[in-house]
């Protein structure tokens, strides 16, 4: 599955995502959390076209 380890890394098929990971840390309630599994899903969405389930 391409994009799985995401935000993580793969070796020799792509980096962690600092960005993803930095706003992940910074998170200071359970709002900011679903906001962002909300918008990584739709990210996973649009780039595999299978979702998170």
């Amino acid at each position: 599955m391409p994009g799985g380890a995401a935000p993580g890394s793969c070796a020799k098929k792509y980096d962690v995502d600092k960005k993803a990971v930095t706003r992940f840390t910074s998170m200071k309630n359970t709002e900011e959390l679903q906001l962002y599994l909300r918008d990584y899903e739709t990210k996973d969405r649009r780039t595999s076209g299978r979702g998170l389930r």
